[in-house]
């Protein structure tokens, strides 16, 4: 059986956590490889089980689209979907995933547990619990929002072949690199194919250059000419959606952009063909406030008194990653 190597890939979330912090960039993708294995240096241990965690808000989101994901394979096969069938599901996986974060699950199966950072760091506190009722009203929320703009009703006039892709998890190769995408759907309407970004926050600029991405995966892996695809981004939080075409100039200024971002981090590494990296070639950030959002804080700042790595019982600092065993 061939080693399961550590190799060079990309996606827009990595882009984002490399630009906020080069050092949290390195412990989620070079620091934690190889800490789910049983002997694992606890550094590497930690930074693995952390890189699977979780915050209230993607939480938030992962349940939408979890839902929405759900309902719209119900209706692909022709199956009834409800509105409140919807938020049952969702309330139901929240539970589930609350009582997994509270009760530290994670600590045996951080892959397969949800691990909230608010109880790892913070606790069950009224506070967190506050956050969550948020959170649930605003996963009612963002669903009302879907099925009052009408989704339902233009999945089910989907033929078979309309269907291309439902929440997938797809590669493109972007100049020689493989870029992960995960289009939320892709369908044919009238000749043109449409690529879906469910939206749960406020709109942003890096929402269109996340979509962009999937414009090029249609491209190249599906066959699509640009002047057949439109992009929709729809803000559920908002309840409206931006539909767009795309222009020759706009992706060629988007791969140029998504190319430096690459090419910034390669030239981090210490030996990129191997994709190895140096701990002290991706420098912590000085942004304080970057750091008191950072899921990797305990990695740089020690375990303090947070209650999740006294619950996982880890060591109360760790050495700097300079002195951890190679992978």
């Amino acid at each position: 059986m061939a080693a399961f190597m550590n190799r060079f890939s990309w996606s827009a979330s990595r882009g984002k956590l490399f630009k906020g912090c080069p050092r949290a960039y390195w412990l989620r993708y070079y620091g934690s490889w190889k800490g789910w294995e049983r002997n694992a240096h606890a550094g590497r241990r930690i930074a693995y089980r952390i890189g699977k965690m979780t915050g209230m808000a993607r939480w938030r989101g992962s349940i939408v689209h979890d839902t929405i994901e759900w309902a719209s394979g119900r209706i692909s096969k022709k199956l009834p979907v409800t509105l409140d069938a919807m938020k049952e599901r969702a309330r139901s996986d929240m539970k589930r995933g609350w009582r997994q974060s509270r009760d530290g699950l994670w600590v045996s199966d951080p892959k397969r547990n949800v691990n909230l950072a608010e109880h790892y760091y913070t606790g069950d506190t009224e506070d967190i619990q506050d956050w969550a009722r948020n959170a649930q009203r605003g996963i009612n929320d963002s669903l009302d929002r879907w099925w009052d703009l009408g989704w339902p009703e233009v999945l089910e006039r989907l033929g078979i072949d309309d269907w291309v892709e439902l929440e997938g998890r797809s590669t493109v190769q972007f100049r020689g690199v493989e870029t992960y995408v995960q289009p939320d759907l892709a369908y044919w309407r009238d000749g043109v194919l449409m690529v879906v970004d469910w939206k749960t926050g406020k709109p942003r600029e890096a929402d269109r250059v996340q979509i962009l991405i999937y414009v090029v995966w249609a491209i190249k892996e599906l066959g699509v000419p640009m002047a057949k695809i439109r992009t929709q981004l729809v803000y559920l939080l908002e309840g409206h959606e931006k539909t767009s075409a795309v222009t020759t100039a706009e992706l060629r200024e988007f791969a140029e952009a998504l190319w430096a971002d690459i090419e910034l981090v390669r030239a981090s590494l210490s030996h990129v063909e191997r994709n190895e990296a140096r701990a002290r070639d991706f420098p912590k950030t000085t942004d304080k406030d970057e750091c008191a959002r950072c899921d990797f804080r305990q990695l740089c700042y020690g375990a303090g008194d947070a209650p999740g790595p006294a619950l996982a019982k880890d060591p109360p600092m760790i050495e700097e990653p300079e002195s951890w065993p190679s992978a």
